[in-house]
């Protein structure tokens, strides 16, 4: 088994619970997670085997230190977006959903279709359509089949919640090399 370590991809976890349990391995032993990991943009990551990774972890500070950061980023990120659910707005919320993909992969557009960002925003793609209209019509997005790009992403900036500059600050400081 290896751990991987996305640096410039876009790897969405979807929580699937009841069916399309999948088998993995984790640090310390097997489970069964329910959620499912997909690429949605192409990009580097690094790899390690599980094995080495357990060794290193327990052999060298640094290594425990720097792991131990980008895990706390991780679940940084995963409370914020639990709480930038439920108080901000649909708009906001696709707007930090594609700053933040702007910044992980360094490009203004984005291979996502409404039916994707409704799923990871978990929200029914009718509303999506809504708010990535206003968007659009505001001249922020726009939006093709399969294809969002940015056309002004100083406007985003302006509409985007306070989750996305924490969020920013989080990894900038735990993580200044990514």
């Amino acid at each position: 088994m290896q751990a991987e370590f996305p640096h410039d991809l876009v790897l969405v976890a979807f929580y699937s619970p009841f069916r399309n349990l999948h088998k993995t391995r984790g640090l310390l032993h097997a489970e069964t997670i329910p959620y499912r990991a997909v690429v949605k943009v192409a990009g580097l990551a690094s790899r390690i085997a599980i094995k080495k990774l357990k060794e290193l972890f327990d052999e060298r500070a640094t290594v425990r230190r720097e792991l131990l950061k980008y895990l706390h980023s991780l679940m940084a990120q995963l409370a914020q977006s639990a709480v930038c659910g439920r108080f901000h707005s649909l708009e906001q919320r696709i707007a930090r959903c594609l700053l933040s993909s702007r910044d992980r992969i360094h490009k203004n557009s984005f291979p996502y279709t409404q039916e994707f960002v409704a799923q990871m925003l978990g929200a029914d793609r009718s509303s999506v359509t809504l708010a990535a209209g206003a968007l659009k019509r505001a001249g922020f997005i726009e939006y093709k089949r399969g294809n969002i790009p940015i056309l002004d992403s100083g406007a985003l900036d302006q509409v985007v919640c306070e989750c996305y500059h924490l969020l920013k600050q989080e990894f900038k400081t735990a993580l200044p090399m990514f």
